[in-house]
């Protein structure tokens, strides 16, 4: 869509169908918070953001963790301004009492960004004898930790990367990770 075009239904609808792909991973007790009462808040973010956002059923995670899955499509800046805007939702809300596990874990989920990429794009990210993740590390003072591929059932060409530190340094090397993401042109998700 041009600067001079209108952001008319059929112009967002035709924008959501192309673009990158990412996924954000979504403690099951944020969900909620994150969807909204009657979907007001998805649908919030999907506006502001314009980006086509898709979340995992209550009962479906990301395998090996307790987390749900948020698919976004969009271009670069739309999926920047999504997975912002999840953050927040998920940096801000309070868990339940009825959520077990210690109340220090919750915080410290709170401090992370956990995105999803293929097994390719992966290897984008780490770079060569893992240069590129070091230099993010560095220039962002982040910890940076994927899962590994016995840790992903048989099949599933993809992987949970996160990002935790502190929020505004999290926030821009999550942009530097969907910046890789979005530049990769054999990325299927």
């Amino acid at each position: 869509m041009s600067e001079d075009s209108p952001a008319t239904p059929e112009n967002n609808t035709r924008l959501r169908r192309n673009g990158s792909v990412i996924k954000i991973l979504c403690p099951y007790y944020v969900a909620g918070a994150v969807i909204g009462k009657g979907g007001d808040n998805i649908k919030n973010i999907k506006e502001k953001s314009e980006a086509a956002v898709v979340v995992s059923q209550n009962n479906v995670r990301f395998p090996g963790t307790n987390e749900r899955v948020i698919s976004i499509r969009g271009t670069l800046e739309s999926i920047k301004t999504c997975v912002a805007m999840v953050q927040e939702k998920i940096r801000n809300d309070q868990p339940p009492e009825t959520v077990k596990g210690p109340r220090a874990e919750n915080e410290k989920r709170k401090q992370c960004c956990k995105l999803v990429v293929s097994d390719n794009t992966l290897g984008r990210i780490i770079g060569k004898q893992g240069k590129t993740v070091q230099e993010m590390k560095t220039k962002y003072e982040v910890e940076i930790n994927t899962t590994r591929r016995t840790e992903t059932p048989f099949g599933l060409d993809e992987r949970a990367i996160s990002i935790e530190g502190e929020d505004e340094k999290v926030d821009q090397c999550c942009e530097d990770i969907i910046k890789i993401v979005c530049e990769d042109t054999y990325a299927s998700m």
